[in-house]
């Protein structure tokens, strides 16, 4: 599903088309039709002009409208990145303090 969504705009829209009826086809081989059924549903919806679409239409009206989605939702890809935490210098010694055998500032 993340393929249909990342590359859907490649070859005016084909790419997209192509994902969904993979994906479709792998939930029906895994005999999760809820999951069949929504990725179905998306490609009706989001690629009209692809070949397949009567075909997904057809398998539709086959799939239970109450069949279980079985997948867990997508995880978001952009995280917040944790900015590093500064580095502070430790205590030194003043040059000419340094010099004479002062002890370093604390």
């Amino acid at each position: 599903m993340a393929l249909a969504d990342t590359y859907g705009d490649l070859h005016g829209g084909k790419m997209h088309g192509e994902s969904l009826w993979r994906a479709a086809q792998a939930y029906g081989n895994a005999k999760d039709l809820g999951d069949q059924r929504k990725v179905l549903q998306r490609l009706v919806q989001e690629a009209p002009q692809d070949p397949r679409r009567a075909e997904a239409e057809a398998m539709l009206k086959k799939i239970p409208a109450n069949a279980p989605v079985t997948s867990p939702p997508i995880p978001r890809l952009r995280r917040k990145r944790r900015l590093p935490r500064p580095i502070r210098p430790g205590p030194q010694a003043h040059p000419v303090a340094a010099a004479r055998g002062a002890p370093a500032d604390q």
